[in-house]
């Protein structure tokens, strides 16, 4: 046995998350691979055949798939274009059962903003879920890898969406990484967080057998970008989002995937096709809908767009 100094994951862990919270401590952190594996982590670890989970949609397709892997029975929370993407509190209410073991949000304010529509759900529709959740002693799983990017709320303003784990409910794991907000997707480098002892001894025991440790390179780097010198340098050079558009033909929604092969082949131009890529449960309704990704160079957007613009004259839209 040998005496070793602090680790810069010890220092990173106990220093650079900026949770804040009073109670939040180095043990309430799990380090993983990107939030990928986190994800993949808390799903694969705590489900069981006979418990229901209730998955916020349309969503990052692990966090419902994983669930209905290990027979878990999987309800859609959905979003509506009418209601800005942002789901319904009193539908969430009556998709909860006695079963109902975790709730599974994209918000970064938690994906607040979601993926791939952009919506940011505000402090007060993230505490009427803790306050559902509570009561019925449901696990809240909110992945909030793009958390603290938040365009339309200045972190003074009191609807500003804080890591979710901070919101004073024990049941709730907070996921995140340093691939989206920091826009460093090279460094495999994630974290779990939440303050339920029985939960982080479960996912602790997991990771044994899946992450292990992660590479000293991705922790250092992660570290320093991270750093209190660093971390708000970090985030101003970072763009990012997405933008969520629907493109009709005669009042009805284009068949999203053929526009996109055709714009592809044509152009070399790549945009997303909502209704094929985060389709879930055989609905319809994202058909014709795209995700536009912004997080490249001004130069790289204005030309895409450009190239889409004489695409849609060119196919007569």
């Amino acid at each position: 046995m040998v005496a070793v100094k602090p680790s810069a994951l010890d220092r990173w862990r106990s220093e650079k998350l900026r949770y804040g919270g009073p109670k939040l401590t180095p043990d309430d952190v799990l380090v993983t691979q990107g939030t990928i594996s986190a994800n993949f982590l808390v799903l694969d670890t705590l489900f069981e055949p006979c418990d229901h989970v209730v998955c916020q949609v349309s969503s990052y397709q692990q966090l419902y798939e994983v669930p209905a892997r290990a027979e878990a029975e999987v309800s859609f929370w959905k979003g509506r274009e009418e209601r800005d993407w942002v789901p319904d509190l009193r539908e969430l209410e009556e998709l909860l059962r006695a079963n109902t073991k975790m709730i599974v949000i994209k918000v970064t304010p938690t994906s607040t903003p979601n993926n791939p529509t952009g919506a940011a759900m505000p402090r007060s529709a993230l505490q009427a879920i803790i306050d559902l959740a509570r009561p019925r002693g449901i696990i809240i799983l909110a992945d909030e890898v793009h958390h603290p990017l938040i365009y339309n709320l200045a972190p003074s303003d009191p609807g500003y969406p804080p890591p979710l784990v901070t919101m004073g409910y024990d049941k709730v794991i907070s996921t995140n990484s340093v691939s989206k907000a920091y826009a460093l997707p090279r460094v495999r480098l994630g974290w779990i967080a939440t303050l339920d002892r029985g939960i982080m001894d479960a996912l602790s025991s997991a990771g044994d057998y899946t992450t292990i440790s992660v590479s000293q390179i991705d922790d250092q780097i992660a570290a320093f970008a991270l750093g209190e010198n660093v971390r708000g340098a970090v985030l101003e050079r970072t763009g990012g989002g997405t933008a969520f558009v629907r493109i009709c033909r005669d009042g009805k929604p284009v068949d999203d995937n053929e526009f996109a092969v055709g714009l592809l082949k044509e152009t070399g131009c790549m945009i997303v096709p909502a209704g094929h890529c985060f389709k879930y449960d055989d609905r319809d309704d994202l058909n014709g809908y795209f995700r536009i990704g912004l997080g490249i160079e001004t130069g790289l957007i204005e030309q895409g767009l450009a190239l889409l613009d004489e695409h849609l004259h060119k196919i007569g839209l």
